[in-house]
């Protein structure tokens, strides 16, 4: 009833895509922990750049709290100041953050589509190639088969050509 052979089981579909899927699935794992890593790498950076920004800038807000103490207008006027660039500090870090990402997201999302578009070809071409060699397996073999075939086949086609 079912035929469990070897050859069937090479030639079965189900087999052919089992290990189109575990090949596509390393190859594009080890690109993808390599761009994900990578991503973060350098959000981490900006983030700590962001930071010491943030620290030096507490810093020098400390230091004129100090020179400005002997005068409270002088003082309430450095203050605002210093609030206002620990703000604009603080929203241009999250601007570049949010702009980092969105360029590593773009960056990785067309590295996945290049990357998918490259495998999906090579897996069209080799499904090609082996629909053609299954084809002609079959071919070779009907002929096998049935020595007279092909000569019926030449004079069915010279028939049907000189009807039109």
């Amino acid at each position: 009833m079912f035929d469990f052979s070897l050859s069937n089981i090479l030639h079965s579909n189900i087999f052919n895509f089992v290990i189109m899927v575990l090949l596509l699935y390393k190859l594009t794992v080890p690109f993808i922990k390599k761009t994900i890593a990578s991503a973060n790498e350098k959000t981490t950076k900006i983030v700590n750049k962001s930071v010491e920004n943030k620290e030096k800038a507490l810093k020098e807000l400390q230091e004129t709290k100090e020179d400005y103490a002997k005068t409270p207008a002088e003082k309430e006027e450095i203050s605002e100041i210093a609030k206002r660039t620990i703000d604009s500090l603080k929203k241009k870090s999250e601007e570049d953050t949010e702009n980092a990402k969105k360029i590593i997201e773009d960056n990785l999302s067309k590295s996945v589509r290049t990357e998918s578009s490259k495998i999906k070809a090579n897996m069209t071409k080799e499904m090609a190639e082996l629909s053609v060699n299954h084809a002609l397996e079959k071919i070779t073999e009907q002929l096998s088969w049935d020595r007279d075939l092909h000569d019926r086949l030449i004079e069915q086609t010279i028939d049907e050509l000189e009807i039109v």
